[in-house]
């Protein structure tokens, strides 16, 4: 390990509480949008040129994937990764954190809020009509769906007219929720440390 290298874990495990503090920010302000189109939705109001925000709360919660993937990989191996693809870093995970997440995902994508959009977008963004995979995928067939999301929501330019890309905000909240269960019993964590959840009710 470099001398930067051994300085930038330094700071992590140091810093690692606000770092997931700034995770579940970021996911919260993904939350928060969705909320407000299944409100917009249901007292139709939502107009198609609103999509764009659902970019911008896809984009939100991708990232808070990232920095919880980076912070269970610091937490559990020691390890300071760099790089944004949620399979990746999911790969980088220790063996018993990602059985524990597969499992989790199976259960809990039963659950999943039916209400909550799939976001498709290959130009403008649209509202997927139907479920392209109908919730019956994989966590690791899901990350290979979702892996470049941040990447790819955070800028349209990026992969305009390349290629098509995906949204699940359903299963994006089940994965949310299986990796706060996962930090959550992790022994270096004190609850007086960091806040693991949105600051919104029925957010469960």
């Amino acid at each position: 390990m470099s001398k930067r290298e051994k300085k930038y874990l330094e700071l992590e495990l140091r810093d690692y509480p606000a770092v997931l503090s700034q995770a579940s920010s970021f996911y919260d302000v993904g939350y928060k949008i969705v909320f407000r189109y299944l409100r917009l939705k249901e007292a139709g109001k939502w107009q198609s040129t609103d999509n764009s925000l659902l970019a911008v709360a896809a984009a939100n919660m991708m990232v808070a994937f990232e920095l919880y993937f980076k912070s269970l990989i610091l937490l559990t191996k020691g390890e300071y990764e760099t790089g944004h693809q949620l399979k990746t870093l999911f790969q980088e995970l220790p063996d018993e954190i990602k059985v524990t997440l597969d499992k989790k995902f199976e259960i809990l994508k039963a659950t999943a809020k039916g209400n909550f959009p799939i976001i498709k977008r290959n130009a403008p963004v649209y509202i997927e009509s139907y479920n392209p995979w109908t919730q019956n995928i994989s966590l690791s067939e899901f990350l290979d769906i979702h892996s470049d999301g941040f990447i790819e929501w955070r800028y349209q330019f990026q992969t305009r007219f390349t290629k098509t890309i995906y949204a699940d905000f359903s299963l994006m909240h089940v994965l949310y929720l299986c990796i706060v269960d996962v930090l959550k019993n992790l022994p270096v964590i004190r609850e007086d440390e960091v806040i693991f959840e949105p600051n919104i009710k029925n957010h469960q």
